[in-house]
């Protein structure tokens, strides 16, 4: 599991890997500025984001937004982390897209649970998505062997 974590504060970020880190086959990767990361996202394959809404420049619920819109990123769960307790600020996250948000301070148990789940509703739309083009390959082999078919008995007919 590669996870990406991008907060302004690296007190929160190395808090954050030292409780993830327990979770069998993980990979963290820690980003104090959201530019780098999205750099990062890019060119990797991530399978969860935890991002802090409150960032310098441009705040992670804009960030959740770019990525959302990123047809390469937009199946990746993003995970907010605040201190807010507006529930205004949780509105705009999700409607930026975001999967789930974590509220500060938040426990071991909490954050564990939450990235695993994240987690595993990224592997359960990997596999539809997997799945599907599976399907879509079927169906065009099938629209190619019906088509040949179709020729094959117009030939017959003029013969």
């Amino acid at each position: 599991m590669e996870v990406v974590i991008i907060d302004d504060y690296m007190p929160t970020l190395e808090m954050m890997e030292a409780m993830l880190e327990h979770i069998e086959g993980i990979s963290i990767h820690l980003f104090e500025d959201a530019d780098k990361a999205y750099a990062y996202i890019l060119s990797q394959q991530v399978d969860v984001i935890l991002m802090d809404i409150c960032m310098p420049e441009t705040d992670g619920i804009e960030w959740c937004r770019r990525f959302k819109q990123h047809e390469q990123l937009q199946h990746i769960p993003v995970l907010m982390v605040t201190g807010y307790d507006d529930e205004q600020k949780l509105e705009e996250a999700f409607a930026a897209g975001a999967f789930d948000y974590i509220r500060k301070p938040f426990t071991m148990v909490e954050l564990v649970a939450r990235v695993q789940l994240a987690y595993r509703q990224k592997e359960t739309m990997d596999q539809l998505k997997r799945t599907n083009e599976a399907y879509m390959e079927s169906y065009r082999h099938m629209w190619t062997m019906q088509k040949k078919m179709n020729e094959d008995l117009h030939l017959a007919r003029l013969v």
